[in-house]
C-alpha cells in the first residue's frame, strides 16, 4: 500500500523511522506527555499531585478534567509561568 503524505509528515515531525507503527507513535506520544506532565508538576501548584509517570495512554483517562468552575475558583494556581511572561490572553470557543 502506498504511503500518504501524512505518514511522511508525521515521521519528519516526530523523528520516527518509517514505516510508522501504532506502537511507535503511542510510545512517542507517551514520552511527549511525560515531558508535559513533568513541566506542569514543577511549575504549577494545581498539578503537583498529578501522577509521577504514566505507563500507557489509557491512563490519560485517570487525569482530572479541568472545569470552568476550577478556573474561576483558583485559576492562578494552574498557571505554569510568571504573569510577566504572558504576552496575550486569548479565549477560544
Amino acid at each position: 500500500m502506498r504511503r500518504s503524505w501524512v505518514e511522511d509528515y508525521t515521521a519528519a515531525q516526530t523523528g520516527l523511522a518509517m514505516p510508522l507503527t501504532r506502537e511507535a507513535l503511542e510510545a512517542w506520544q507517551l514520552a511527549q506527555l511525560e515531558q508535559l506532565l513533568t513541566y506542569v508538576r514543577e511549575h504549577s501548584r494545581s498539578y503537583r499531585d498529578y501522577p509521577k509517570t504514566l505507563t500507557s495512554l489509557a491512563e490519560l483517562e485517570q487525569l482530572p478534567l479541568i472545569e470552568d468552575s476550577m478556573l474561576a475558583k483558583d485559576g492562578q494556581a494552574m498557571v505554569c509561568l510568571s504573569q510577566s511572561a504572558v504576552q496575550r490572553v486569548v479565549t477560544l470557543q
